[in-house]
């Protein structure tokens, strides 16, 4: 339920208007938004997500319920049965809705391409770092690549750009 939870958390970020890289499948009566036309709400993420922020308080209801007098004493086994079932309906409620929301969902991958573009290729940095280091020295690399970084903020050239440039080391196109 939880990795459910966290699957559906950023579906619900990533359908921000200011992201939008994905989007809950338009059903008829579901997601749209009266007061904000342009926006589609994530109705199964929202459910999911609740789902997840209920079930650790009812897990830490069974792990209360362990520590019993003898073989299974009066009441705290008692107290399990109602919490498992809930817990079973919560899980069963959130796997319907991820498999709904996941067969449906829709991606924008040019909008998603535009938001990784929107660093100037700054957030490959430590991949390249990564990649040149096993050829370079980890140092060389990462110093490299700081001067490499600085020159894209200030100039606003793109990191393959001021990395294929560079003189001193000789960048291979495939770190990129």
């Amino acid at each position: 339920v939880a990795n459910l939870g966290k699957m559906a958390k950023d579906i619900i970020l990533l359908m921000q208007t200011e992201v939008g890289e994905v989007f809950e499948s338009p059903e008829e009566g579901k997601g749209g938004s009266s007061t904000l036309p342009h926006k589609r709400n994530p109705v199964s993420s929202t459910l999911i997500t609740s789902i997840a922020m209920r079930v650790p308080s009812l897990v830490s209801s069974v792990m209360t319920a362990m520590v019993q007098e003898h073989e299974r004493a009066v009441g705290g086994w008692h107290a399990e049965w109602a919490t498992l079932s809930e817990i079973c309906k919560l899980t069963g409620g959130a796997l319907k809705q991820s498999v709904d929301l996941t067969t449906g969902l829709e991606v924008d991958a040019e909008r998603m391409r535009e938001n990784l573009e929107m660093t100037g290729g700054l957030i490959f940095a430590e991949n390249v770092s990564l990649a040149l280091a096993n050829k370079i020295g980890k140092e060389a690399a990462h110093e490299l690549l700081e001067n490499a970084c600085n020159r894209v903020k200030s100039s606003g050239t793109h990191l393959k750009d001021v990395l294929l440039q560079q003189e001193s080391h000789s960048v291979a196109p495939e770190y990129y």
